[in-house]
């Protein structure tokens, strides 16, 4: 199971807070928790393409976990941080 958090600077610009929370389940199953929508599952992450070379898109309804693996890719702003947890310590990113 992966769990995926968003994590967003509030209005004080304090500390991060969660906004978001996804999790994924082993068989690709995943509940999101989105009050405000902003985890934009509309975008397709990049991931390495090793038959043709290159990269290749993935979309959330494609591989939701490869998806969460590598959001960090595409979404690059202070504002919103996607983070990991509960993720096996022997994978990385795809």
């Amino acid at each position: 199971m992966v769990t995926l958090q968003l994590h967003r600077v509030p209005e004080s610009g304090d500390h991060y807070e969660v906004a978001a929370t996804m999790v994924i389940e082993p068989d690709g199953h995943y509940v999101l928790d989105d009050p405000q929508g902003l985890v934009p599952t509309d975008l397709h992450v990049l991931v390495p393409d090793e038959v043709a070379g290159g990269l290749r898109p993935v979309a959330v309804t494609e591989d939701p976990e490869t998806w969460a693996r590598n959001l960090h890719t595409v979404l690059r702003t202070g504002y919103l941080v996607p983070v990991l947890l509960d993720a096996d310590p022997g994978q990385t990113p795809a």
